[in-house]
């Protein structure tokens, strides 16, 4: 037996050799835990897409007779150097392929060539394929792994599935109808790749945004992304792309990828225009009863925790894998880890949930980042003034919409671009960080509250907010509520970035909320708030011809809070609307 190391061109030559194409298909075919991410069309697709970027590595056996009996394709980042598995980031599933005899010996043989070309390195592979062979981590690599299980929700496509009668249920039932009032529901599959090309960006974009609100994550653009979607849709079966649609928007979609005998959702996707009708869940539960119809074994939600567990049938364990190649960084991570476990019982016992630590601690960054040391003096001193005197007044303001005809439409903004809104970063210490901002996207947009925006395509210009209709606000600024008539609308939250300052962007906007505040039917007045010492935005304000209603005030003497208004209509009994956390810092 012989083991092969090929790189770069060399690599590449391999690919597209005939008689080395076949003895892959051949062995792919005949390995017991291979995988979808490692048959020879999807890597193929995946380099052509990533060649600029990734270099393909291949690591193979070959018996005497010279037929493999063993691969592993790899692949090494052109700017950091870093190892993975060929397909990267996409290949949910990951491993070698061999003879079943030959597993482990040839994963063995492979990591020593590996580490002997990469002495510095480390190689994770998250998710390792089911059934993928472990006995070799008992040899010499045992002090030099980490491995970790992870839950891996299946749905069963047999008796076992529930998917019909999760539907019937009164809840689902309820969220269908909703939807349903908001247009007609129709639940489709994508059949050619100029159908998903047209739609992949609104599933990304969807899909980013509440990865930066939920998980404080950060994804790049990536057009090869998208293109190795759209080769893999066109040149093969293995895409299974599903939309759930009202009218004519995007509720719900859900991309799989056909592996062997189990159909394995890979990407989803959820508008927040619909957050509260869950169309995410509906959807998942028709493509379960889909599914049930096919031949498929199983529907594998993918590796993980959270929502996907309520509709899994059945949990097995998956791993995650990580290869040390020297011990001593084997030893350091381990120590890291050690730090972690520590830290994590010690605020389980004081009922301390993670992920408020990482909201704190992103919070603090965000704050000690743009801190300039030669002013923190002045500051300390200026918050002790604040503790024993401080005077702050919100200036509130009305517009009556018979006066909108008179006003131009400057139409400048985008109205409710998730796209815009992805471009947030902040700017001065006191903005919420990209998660809080992104967390608050969501609500709002669940809340049926609009965004109007302005990026240069690289970051967020300028935003602002219009609340239909609304009968009780609160104003965290001087933290109090006031109370709105009827058919009310709400201009708030307004912000420019430094380098679109002084284009009139906050009139232009405030302008073309009035004018579709003037759309909404039975909407008499726009109301809008300002902090009093915002000289600059006050004048735009009473420029455009609102009225000065009253203001609310808050004072702080010695450390003592003094709250009033000399506006105050009365509360209604029963607000029908939660009230909002309201910035009018214009």
């Amino acid at each position: 037996m012989s083991l092969h190391f090929a790189r770069k061109s060399n690599a590449e030559e391999l690919l597209i050799d005939s008689k080395f194409r076949r003895q892959w298909a051949k062995l792919h075919k005949s390995c017991p835990w291979g995988t979808v991410f490692q048959d020879l069309d999807y890597i193929s697709l995946w380099h052509r897409n990533y060649k600029e970027r990734a270099e393909l590595i291949l690591i193979y056996e070959t018996a005497e007779s010279g037929e493999l009996i063993g691969l592993f394709p790899l692949s090494r980042c052109l700017d950091t150097g870093k190892l993975t598995i060929a397909g990267g980031c996409h290949s949910e599933y990951q491993t070698w392929l061999a003879t079943e005899e030959n597993g482990d010996a040839f994963a063995e043989e492979a990591l020593k060539r590996l580490k002997t070309e990469f002495p510095k390195g480390r190689l994770q592979l998250m998710f390792l394929a089911p059934n993928t062979p472990l006995n070799w981590l008992k040899g010499e690599w045992a002090d030099r792994i980490r491995l970790q299980n992870v839950p891996r929700p299946l749905v069963n496509l047999d008796e076992r599935n529930t998917s019909v009668a999760s539907l019937k249920k009164r809840g689902n039932k309820s969220r269908m109808n909703q939807l349903k009032r908001l247009g007609e529901v129709e639940y489709s599959e994508l059949k050619c790749a100029d159908e998903f090309s047209e739609v992949f960006d609104d599933i990304e974009v969807n899909s980013h945004l509440r990865l930066s609100a939920l998980h404080n994550v950060r994804c790049k653009t990536d057009a090869d992304r998208k293109s190795l979607h759209e080769d893999l849709m066109r040149e093969t079966d293995l895409i299974y792309p599903t939309l759930l649609k009202v009218g004519k928007n995007i509720a719900s979609a859900q991309v799989c990828i056909r592996n062997k005998d189990e159909m394995l959702l890979c990407l989803t996707s959820m508008s927040p225009f619909y957050a509260k009708q869950s169309p995410s869940k509906l959807h998942l539960l028709m493509l379960g009863q889909e599914l049930a119809k096919t031949d498929y074994k199983n529907f594998d939600l993918s590796p993980g925790n959270g929502y996907k567990a309520r509709f899994a049938t059945e949990t097995l364990n998956a791993h995650t894998l990580t290869i040390f190649f020297r011990r001593s960084d084997y030893l350091a991570h381990k120590t890291r880890r050690k730090l972690v476990g520590f830290t994590r019982e010690n605020l389980d016992r004081f009922h301390i949930q993670k992920s408020s630590v990482y909201k704190l601690a992103d919070r603090l960054m965000h704050k000690v980042s743009r801190v300039k040391f030669k002013t923190i003096p002045k500051t300390i001193l200026k918050n002790l003034g604040r503790r024993i005197y401080q005077h702050k007044e919100c200036r509130m303001y009305s517009f009556d919409i018979r006066k909108i005809a008179s006003l131009e439409n400057p139409d400048l903004m985008k109205t409710d671009s998730t796209v815009d809104l992805l471009k947030y970063r902040p700017v001065e210490g006191w903005q919420e960080t990209t998660s809080q901002f992104h967390q608050k996207v969501l609500r709002n947009f669940e809340n049926g509250i609009h965004s109007y925006t302005l990026s240069d395509g690289e970051k967020l210009l300028h935003y602002g907010w219009l609340i239909e209709r609304q009968e009780i606000s609160k104003v965290f600024e001087v933290n109090q509520e006031f109370a709105l008539p009827k058919n009310s609308a709400v201009l708030f939250d307004y912000f420019t970035h430094p380098d679109a300052r002084g284009k009139g962007l906050f009139q232009k906007s405030i302008l073309q909320g009035l004018k579709d505040a003037a759309k909404i039917e039975g909407t008499k007045q726009v109301f809008i708030g300002v902090m009093a010492e915002n000289a600059a935005s006050r004048h735009v304000i009473e420029k455009l011809g609102f009225r000065y209603e009253g203001s609310l005030f808050e004072e702080t003497k010695f450390g003592k809070v003094r709250k009033w208004q000399n506006w105050e209509p009365e509360f209604p009994k029963e607000p029908r609307k939660t009230p909002l956390q309201e910035s009018y810092s214009t």
